[in-house]
């Protein structure tokens, strides 16, 4: 393999590799780190700060480091020291190779690539496009998922069961219903990425590394997000205070906090899937999860529900995940919060987590799953649900007081609940 990146990369790696997470391993950061380069030599060649053939070999470059994009030139930890150094200097240290090999003799060729911008705002603009795109498998993910639910409501519709308070017995309900609340809370779920995903197209570049935008021009500044967006195919604006996206990350913070919230819904949703499919005889035994292995070496026909204990396991890790971004946000310092790349590379990983994980749990779960109609229904049938149903017709007085009268005549509860339905002319 020929080697494109140089010296500052090769730094970067033998003095803080630590994660096993290289920069490579996020290609859509890669794309849109070039993005921006492609955006900035643009907008310096309008500004008259390089010249165009300057810029069109920068352009091509980035074209043919994406076109020809190979991991291996991108080796650098994406959790290394300094604020992201290492990553813009892997980048132009690649881009200035492909610019050398393409017959451009430049002095200084990572300084032209590099020209009017800062590590700061090239990782931010480049880290909020990669977050704001792959935000788009989540929801896709999410919305699969509501979908499911939304399918298996309406097969079990009119499905009786019982349901429980304190895991104890309580009314009839159907599964209709029962499930309508999970829809209704990933709708929401849904509704809030939605809502914070638009943040995520302000940026800070033109700020370079305070916001000041010491470095680069006023024309500059203009026009660069202009290119941006052109390139990028979504409106990008600024931020409305540069210095406030050079020191906060609060944002950040908000989206993975976001997920955190959506992971506790899916433990939820995953416990009580394991709960109403325990047994399948000396259990609850209402419902039926496909069979994706085998549950056990030592009792054969096992079925263990795995699915939802992977669900539950990626949801702990997310959750995990947003108390080390919150320290991020906690560590900032007054002008620069130099922890906002490794934040972000989180959050990152947050997304994929979700986004793979709740995937195969509509793929695998969900969709394949079955209501046990025999014994939801006998459930629904059983003692409690029986007692809620005459006490709101006939009166919670009235219905204690035959209740009272059947155990000091030692008969059973079931028969003199049917008789108080009959001689109140309802056999029903």
């Amino acid at each position: 393999m020929e080697v494109l990146y140089g010296e500052e990369t090769q730094k970067c790696v033998q003095t803080m590799s630590f994660s096993g997470k290289t920069l490579g391993d996020y290609p859509t950061y890669v794309k849109h780190l070039l993005t921006v380069k492609k955006a900035a030599a643009k907008a310096n060649e309008a500004s008259g700060i390089i010249p165009s053939d300057i810029a069109n070999a920068i352009i091509h470059a980035c074209d043919l480091a994406w076109q020809n994009f190979d991991k291996q030139q991108f080796p650098v930890d994406v959790c290394h020291g300094g604020g992201g150094i290492g990553i813009n200097m892997n980048i132009n240290e690649v881009l200035a190779s492909l610019l050398m090999r393409e017959g451009l003799d430049l002095s200084y060729p990572t300084a032209e690539i590099n020209r009017s911008q800062s590590t700061a705002d090239v990782c931010h603009t480049a880290m909020r496009m990669t977050i704001f795109e792959e935000l788009d498998d989540l929801l896709k993910s999410v919305i699969e998922c509501k979908s499911a639910f939304e399918s298996k409501s309406t097969i079990y519709q009119h499905t009786e069961t019982i349901a429980r308070t304190c895991m104890m017995d309580a009314m009839a309900v159907s599964w209709g219903d029962r499930l309508s609340g999970i829809v209704e809370v990933l709708k929401r779920r849904i509704d809030s990425i939605h809502n914070i995903r638009r943040n995520f197209l302000k940026v800070n570049l033109g700020g370079t590394v305070i916001g000041s935008g010491d470095g680069a021009s006023d024309e500059y500044r203009r026009v660069v997000l202009t290119f941006l967006t052109e390139l990028f195919g979504m409106e990008v604006t600024h931020s409305p205070n540069l210095y406030d996206a050079a020191q906060n990350i609060d944002e950040l913070v908000e989206l993975s906090q976001t997920m955190s919230n959506l992971s506790q819904v899916f433990i939820k949703i995953s416990q009580n899937l394991r709960f109403l499919s325990s047994g399948p005889e000396a259990g609850i035994g209402e419902l039926k999860l496909p069979k994706t292995q085998a549950g056990s070496s030592f009792f054969p026909g096992k079925v263990n529900p795995v699915i939802p204990e992977m669900m539950i396991q990626s949801a702990m890790m997310v959750i995990a995940l947003t108390s080390a971004v919150e320290s991020c946000q906690t560590h900032g310092e007054p002008d620069l919060n130099v922890f906002e790349e490794f934040a972000s590379i989180l959050v990152l990983d947050q997304i994929h987590l979700l986004s793979r994980s709740i995937k195969l749990f509509s793929e695998y779960a969900i969709e394949r799953m079955e209501v046990v109609e025999g014994t939801s229904q006998s459930h629904a049938n059983s003692l409690v649900p029986k007692i809620t149903k005459l006490a709101n017709k006939y009166g919670y007085e009235k219905v204690t007081n035959v209740m009272k009268l059947a155990e000091q005549r030692s008969i059973p509860l079931h028969e003199a609940l049917d008789q108080l339905a009959y001689t109140s002319g309802d056999e029903n």
